[in-house]
Parts: structure tokens; C-alpha cells; sequence
């Protein structure tokens, strides 16, 4: 098959036959093992010729996040992690990268994960997460995540922040299958929406409210008890969706 030739071509030593051995491989493919010495070898050597995707590949598989890419090399290792060395290669990728944008999710959000949680080799640091989810919820393309946790961290400290709670809720909202969810009162919502067609964006804004008005009920109405419940089924849902890892999940402790 192809896949043959491009591993020649690779031996050889031509980067074109590296990636398109590297990219003959599916996500879905049960890897032979003795596939990994080449899976593994390509990839670093496409990394180290500074391609940003193979880079990002292996930040992936270091964390254990299984991505179309990053599955084989993780699995190839053995389903071990490293998160310092994670953080690390994302650091220097996106610091690699045209005027890098401090508050990228790679340098914050991600890495506050990390450090929020203390996972594997790398020490809890709470303060230092705390500082890297607001320099990204402050940035003009936040993320949902970062916003969560600080949430979760306003509530541990019995502040009550429902306008930080809405952003989250109403950009939750789709048409599309939706990714994540949330629990309050034991009723599942997954922020799904039917598509209405020749809908303007005023109308589909009102479809998305008038979707929220129980659940902002709901959460409107919970204690502060049930609020973190809440907010800690949302986090759940959005590590389960990110790291597309349920067996590394399970074992992670993920509200710090």
C-alpha cells in the first residue's frame, strides 16, 4: 500500500514521506507496535524541523489529550504523561509563532489547568492558575474554561459571581452537537438548540435566552452548594470533550 512508499521515502530522509506516513494513519487504526519506532522517529524529527503541528502533536500526547495526531504517539509511549514537559513544548511553540498573543490559550488556560490541579509531575499551584485564568478571561477571545474555574474559585471563597456564569451559559448555546453540558437539580442541559432556517441574529438570540430561562432558574434559585455542583459538572464536561480521554479523565482530580 501507500503507506509503504512513504515510509521509503521517509527513511531516505525527505520530510514530505514523514507527513504523509504520519498522516496515512487513522485515529480509529490499531496501531502494530512495530509502527511506533516510526511514528515516534518522524514526529520528533518533524518537530525539531520546527513544524508547529508535530510540535503541538507531542505537547498533546504528553498530557494525555487524543487528538486525531496525538493518539498514536500517546499510545506508542505507552499512555504515559508528562505534563511539565506539556506545558513546556506549548510555551515554546507559541512563543515560536508571529506576534504571539500573551493571553493564548496555550500559555494560560491550559497550563492553569495543569497548575490548578497539580497533575502528574507537576506541583499544585493554585495562585499562579489563578493569575494565568484571568489573563486569558480578560483577553478579548477568552475561554469558557478559564471563566469556569474562576468561578469555581469565587464560589469556594463564598463570592457569588452569576454575571461571570451567564457569559458562560449563553456562549454555550448551539445549533450544532453540542460539546459539553451542565447539571443543576439533576437535569442534564446540553446548551442544544434546533436550527430554524432564514433566522436573523436577533431572532436565534432570543431562541438562545428563552432555551437559558430554566436553567438560569434553576441556578438562580440554587445555593451556593448546588451552584458549585453546578459549575464543577460544566468543568467536567469541558475536560471530558477536550482531552477526548475517558480512562486518563477518571483518574485526574479536576476542581484543585
Amino acid at each position: 500500500n501507500a503507506r509503504k512508499y512513504y515510509k521509503l521515502a521517509a527513511e531516505e530522509g525527505y520530510l514530505q514521506g514523514m507527513e504523509d506516513y504520519l498522516y496515512s494513519l487513522s485515529d480509529e487504526e490499531k496501531i502494530n507496535k512495530n509502527e511506533c519506532q516510526f511514528i515516534l522517529k518522524y514526529n520528533d524529527y518533524l518537530a525539531n524541523e520546527n513544524s508547529i503541528i508535530h510540535s503541538m502533536n507531542i505537547a498533546n500526547s504528553k498530557i494525555g489529550r487524543l487528538t486525531d495526531q496525538s493518539k498514536h504517539l500517546y499510545e506508542c509511549n505507552e499512555k504515559k504523561t508528562d505534563f511539565a514537559i506539556g506545558i513546556e513544548i506549548y510555551k515554546n511553540v507559541i512563543e515560536k509563532i508571529k506576534d504571539p498573543k500573551p493571553s493564548s490559550n496555550f500559555l494560560t488556560t491550559y497550563p492553569a489547568l495543569i497548575y490548578f490541579n497539580g497533575w502528574g509531575n507537576v506541583d499544585m499551584n493554585k495562585e499562579l492558575a489563578i493569575q494565568l485564568f484571568k489573563k486569558n478571561s480578560d483577553s478579548k477571545s477568552p475561554s469558557e474554561l478559564s471563566k469556569a474555574y474562576l468561578l469555581l474559585n469565587n464560589l469556594n471563597n463564598y463570592k457569588n459571581d452569576l454575571k461571570l456564569l451567564n457569559e458562560i451559559l449563553v456562549s454555550e448555546v448551539t445549533i450544532y452537537k453540542p460539546k459539553r453540558y451542565i447539571v443543576c437539580n439533576n437535569v442534564k442541559y446540553d446548551f442544544k438548540i434546533p436550527k430554524v432556517d432564514k433566522e436573523n441574529k436577533q431572532q436565534k438570540q432570543s431562541r438562545k435566552l428563552k432555551y437559558l430561562e430554566p436553567l438560569k432558574t434553576c441556578l438562580d434559585n440554587a445555593s451556593r452548594e448546588q451552584r458549585i455542583e453546578s459549575v464543577k459538572s460544566y468543568i467536567k464536561s469541558w475536560i471530558e470533550n477536550w482531552f477526548n480521554n475517558p480512562e486518563l479523565v477518571k483518574t485526574l482530580n479536576l476542581y484543585g
